[in-house]
C-alpha cells in the first residue's frame, strides 16, 4: 500500500524544472516553471519561476490525490475525507464554518504544460 504522501512526492517529482498550471473550480491560482517543493505539517509548498520572478504557494494537503499522465488532482472534498462514510460525510456537512476556504469541498488541479 502506497501512502499518500509518497503518491504526491512521486507526482510532484513528474513535474519538478516542467512548467505547470495549478487551477482550482475553473480558476488559475498559478502557472509558471515548478523549481522546488517542499512538505511542511499540513501544507505543501510550491516555488515557481513565473512571470512576474519567482513566486510561492501553500497549498494544504489534499485527502486524496491522483496522478494520471500530465494532469494530478488533489481532491479536498468531503466525501473523500470520509471514505463512504455516510455518518460522518453528514456530521461533517453540518459543522458551521466561519469563513470559507477556496480549497474547501473543491478539486485542485495541476496540468504539465
Amino acid at each position: 500500500m502506497i501512502l499518500l504522501t509518497e503518491r504526491i512526492e512521486a507526482a510532484l517529482k513528474n513535474c519538478f524544472q516542467k512548467h505547470i498550471q495549478i487551477n482550482i473550480r475553473d480558476k488559475k491560482l498559478i502557472n509558471g516553471k515548478l523549481l522546488l517543493y517542499n512538505f511542511d505539517c499540513f501544507y505543501i509548498i510550491l516555488k515557481f519561476q513565473g512571470e512576474d520572478g519567482i513566486e510561492q504557494i501553500e497549498i494544504p494537503y489534499p485527502f486524496n490525490a491522483k496522478h494520471e499522465g500530465k494532469l494530478i488532482t488533489f481532491d479536498y472534498r468531503l466525501e473523500s475525507l470520509a471514505e463512504k462514510d455516510f455518518n460522518l460525510l453528514f456530521a461533517l456537512q453540518s459543522i458551521s464554518k466561519k469563513r470559507e476556504s477556496k480549497f474547501y469541498n473543491s478539486i485542485l488541479s495541476i496540468t504539465q504544460a
